[in-house]
């Protein structure tokens, strides 16, 4: 089977993507400040997060159709990325100061 390749995630799967960008908004992050990709696979789809300072802090989780549809499943994954995502670019904002 031929390897799938990352895609824009709100191409990939627009329910996720809106629920990664309530997650980060809540937070106060801007949506520059990551990059949400998916691959879709048979069973799902792979989420593929990355941030911070050149956006060298990758997450990675697969969801199933069904974990799609279960909102909370999916919500709590980004809930967490985003808190993640804040302590990266608040680590990186003081290093950048302090350099």
């Amino acid at each position: 089977m031929k390897e799938q390749q990352e895609k824009p995630l709100f191409s990939v799967s627009p329910p996720l993507y809106h629920t990664f960008m309530q997650a980060f908004e809540r937070q106060h992050i801007h949506l520059y400040d990551a990059d949400p990709a998916g691959i879709k696979k048979e069973n799902g789809i792979e989420v593929v997060l990355r941030y911070g300072d050149r956006f060298q802090h990758e997450i990675r989780k697969c969801f199933s159709f069904s974990d799609i549809e279960n909102a909370p499943l999916v919500a709590e994954f980004f809930n967490q990325a985003a808190e993640s995502c804040k302590e990266v670019l608040i680590a990186d904002y003081y290093k950048m100061m302090k350099s």
